[in-house]
């Protein structure tokens, strides 16, 4: 299964102090909250971790399998239709996989 992680990073204390009329108090609150929070996270068991990164990475926002089809299939025919007006050059697959081999050797 591929996984998307979200490229959003948590607010910085500015953020959430600006988004709060508590400002400072509850970014120091909320500071505290996320580490004790990960610090019990990171004292589960390893079993009990990998099912909650399940449910964290599922709670992202993120396209649906088919959703991923669409988008795929269209950038499929951009290409193609790039590669149709002469905008984009084609290469054989052995020559691509060659390459690659040699790179990463």
């Amino acid at each position: 299964m591929t996984r998307k992680y979200s490229s959003r990073a948590p607010p910085a204390c500015g953020d959430l102090a600006r988004l709060c009329p508590s400002g400072a108090r509850l970014c120091s609150s909320m500071a505290d909250t996320f580490d004790t929070l990960t610090r019990k996270v990171l004292g589960l068991p390893l079993e009990q971790r990998a099912r909650l990164e399940e449910k964290l990475l599922e709670s992202l926002d993120r396209p649906s399998h088919e959703e991923l089809d669409q988008l795929w299939a269209l950038e499929g025919e951009r290409r193609f239709q790039a590669y149709k007006a002469g905008k984009i050059e084609a290469f054989p697959g052995e020559e691509v996989h060659r390459e690659i081999l040699q790179e990463i050797g």
